[in-house]
């Protein structure tokens, strides 16, 4: 078997056995970091700290705040390294709310799992009597997600190497070549086909199917780049469910554009079936908060869709 087949973790030239890890002193600023709210220098005074470990590009060890017992292997100088490494988790405000909205016996599905983060909090937060399916279609990416669960002893995980759309089939997957994994993405009609790959694609409906036994999913994170439209329309046993479940994504015009999309519409069928949209914003002197989103009104990248819901929640 190949090296790379055998560790996914292997082209950082990291072995199981030789894992690179914080002394505790600096893990308990991290601890602090997830625990403080932000403020104007407190990035800076991370950064002074963590100089060093900045600079690595080889991947590191590192334990996700929020859970116990968790570990992430990561190149801190990448995109999501550098978060993870200064706040204990990437994107805090919305890994905490994520968090917040689990319940031990959930059943959640995290589309466009990546590396796997979400995933991980889920399996801790659910329990054994809970159920993760995670979706992920970039096999290099995969791999690393598998070794992520593996390494944790994810057991809930159900993790699936696919693409979703509004049906089966087969799509072209363009695969960025930097140290940013989150901006993969399915392959436009005007996009060069340099780097693109098929991979297999299927709908929620199929993998609801297939994996959660006729239980209710509480909890969906989604993050594909502008694809949520057709994801959406091949998940119609989601919008049957008596209790419709929370929805955490992104929404960029830019994204949805490309593949002719308005998000506008995206957000008129989800509040057509009883949503509120809810966006995450800075707010000063309190910090981040959920507020709900008025049709038509600009609003930051990070949103949520809760049924019925019509307030302001700070953080969770």
């Amino acid at each position: 078997m190949a090296r790379d087949q055998q560790n996914p973790f292997s082209r950082t030239g990291v072995s199981p056995d030789a894992r690179i890890r914080l002394p505790s002193w600096k893990n308990s600023c991290r601890l602090l970091s997830y625990l403080t709210p932000d403020f104007a220098t407190k990035r800076r005074w991370l950064e002074y700290v963590f100089y060093h470990e900045l600079r690595r590009k080889e991947d590191m060890e590192l334990d996700l705040m929020g859970v116990e017992d968790c570990w992430f292997m990561i190149s801190p100088s990448s995109v999501m390294g550098h978060e993870v490494l200064l706040y204990g988790l990437y994107e805090k405000y919305v890994a905490t709310a994520f968090l917040a909205a689990l319940n031990e016996g959930d059943v959640v599905l995290d589309i466009g799992a990546n590396l796997g983060q979400y995933s991980l909090l889920a399996s801790r937060k659910v329990g054994p009597t809970g159920l993760v399916i995670g979706v992920e279609p970039v096999p290099h990416v995969f791999e690393r997600y598998q070794a992520h669960l593996a390494r944790n002893g994810c057991t809930n995980v159900r993790a699936v190497h696919t693409a979703l759309g509004a049906q089966p089939g087969v799509v072209r997957m363009n695969v960025i070549r930097d140290d940013n994994d989150g901006q993969h993405h399915i392959a436009s009609s005007e996009e060069p086909p340099g780097n693109a790959i098929e991979v297999p694609v299927t709908t929620v409906d199929v993998l609801l199917d297939r994996y959660a036994d006729q239980r209710p999913v509480a909890v969906v994170k989604i993050d594909v780049e502008g694809w949520e439209t057709p994801v959406f329309t091949g998940a119609s046993k989601l919008f049957e469910q008596q209790r419709k479940p929370i929805i955490f994504f992104e929404s960029i015009s830019e994204h949805a554009q490309r593949y002719g999309f308005d998000v506008a519409d995206l957000h008129g069928m989800l509040q057509r079936r009883g949503y509120q949209l809810q966006a995450l914003r800075e707010v000063k002197w309190i910090g981040p908060v959920w507020s709900d989103v008025l049709p038509g009104e600009p609003h930051p990248p990070n949103l949520r869709a809760v049924e019925g819901a019509k307030h302001v929640s700070r953080h969770g």
